[in-house]
């Protein structure tokens, strides 16, 4: 997923750059909700404060059909099986698969802005908190993604096991190869 939304923030990124930006007849050509579609997308991969939008946009669509901070562990479960049941029976299934991104440079700030230990070796209980918070947003992505009900695809379950694995030194050469193609190529619309 990471990867993934890498290659879309660079893809978001290209279009708006001046290359694409004086392409008026090309843009005027686009569909409007396509258009409304890349706006949206240029909010959420803006530079802009973007890392604080990608975090709300996360908790947002990834936890508020299932649990919320404020609740109880249980409460959440029981919310979700709930949840889950109704849309089952509505034939219907909706949910956001957790990019955690946002959260894993929280915990690697606080871990390295505050300290373990306040005056006294007091253990530091703010420092604490803190981590307990985006663990509990972490949680509560988890909880959202138990709810997911996925039937396997035996065809491909059979296509992917035939897979031969490629040594360590067939992946280097490969992907050496795969990125020096990529970059030779112009970019086409």
């Amino acid at each position: 997923m990471d990867a993934e939304c890498r290659i879309l923030k660079a893809i978001v990124s290209a279009l708006q750059s001046n290359s694409f930006y004086r392409l008026k007849k090309a843009w005027a050509a686009v569909p409007k909700d396509r258009m409304l579609m890349f706006e949206g997308l240029s909010d959420i991969f803006s530079d802009h404060n973007n890392h604080l939008t990608s975090r709300e946009l996360l908790m947002k669509e990834g936890t508020s059909k299932f649990a919320n901070l404020d609740s109880s562990v249980k409460e959440n479960q029981k919310r979700t099986q709930r949840q889950l049941q109704l849309q089952k029976d509505m034939g219907v299934m909706q949910g956001t698969v957790p990019y955690l991104g946002p959260c894993l440079p929280d915990l690697t700030m606080l871990d390295t802005a505050l300290q373990d230990y306040i005056e006294g070796g007091l253990i530091n209980l703010e420092k604490r908190r803190r981590e307990f918070e985006v663990i509990a947003q972490i949680k509560l992505l988890q909880s959202a993604c138990n709810s997911y009900c996925m039937t396997p695809d035996q065809k491909f379950i059979q296509w992917f096991q035939r897979q031969q694995l490629l040594t360590e030194e067939e992946r280097k050469g490969w992907h050496q190869k795969t990125y020096s193609q990529i970059c030779a190529q112009p970019l086409s619309l």
